[in-house]
């Protein structure tokens, strides 16, 4: 008695099925991240304490200044 094997067929089928899902996620994403904003946290990102400090602020403060005319903080 021979098996076959459905397991290749099943998963070219649901990958090939989801490939469309897939696509709109990574765009919405990349177009999240391509904004002004993700920018502003990128450079806070690479900011110390030390250097915020400097400025007279904290990393606190940078977030609610980033996010503050977009959402309640």
């Amino acid at each position: 008695m021979a098996f076959a094997d459905h397991t290749l067929l099943t998963r070219s089928f649901g990958t090939a099925l989801a490939r469309p899902f897939a696509a709109v996620l990574n765009f919405l994403i990349a177009l999240g991240e391509s904004g002004s904003k993700m920018e502003a946290v990128r450079h806070l990102h690479t900011q110390s304490d030390a250097d915020l400090a400097a400025k007279g602020t904290t990393r606190v403060a940078e977030v609610n200044r980033i996010f503050a005319p977009y959402m309640y903080l």
